[in-house]
């Protein structure tokens, strides 16, 4: 028998106008600034989680969505989750994971 278990996904928009981040002329994108105090908040919510996954972060740095397994689920596609629901919310601007099991990653590639 298979048991389903809740995976919980946070969304949250910033409501801060900041320019967006633009790669230049390298092939490494730059880190992205949260730039949100909800978004500030949401981040420090995911890193008190004690199985958090990942948080993905709009490109301007104004919406963001994490995803942890409240109990015993298994992560599968928490990644495409979070950034699905991040763009959703973000009304297209691209989103990148920021971090993944409440450490940031500098550089992470925007899509999965």
């Amino acid at each position: 028998m298979t048991k389903a278990f809740p995976v919980l996904l946070i969304a949250v928009a910033g409501l801060l106008a900041a320019p967006a981040a633009t790669a230049g002329d390298t092939d490494i994108d730059p880190p992205i600034t949260i730039t949100s105090t909800d978004c500030e908040a949401a981040f420090a919510a995911y890193q008190r989680q004690f199985k958090a996954h990942y948080f993905a972060l709009s490109q301007d740095g104004k919406v963001c969505v994490y995803s942890y397994c409240a109990t015993g689920c298994r992560p599968t596609n928490l990644r495409q989750r979070a950034l699905y629901r991040c763009e959703r919310q973000s009304k297209g601007v691209p989103c990148r994971i920021h971090a993944y099991g409440g450490k940031v990653i500098p550089n992470a590639a925007a899509k999965p």
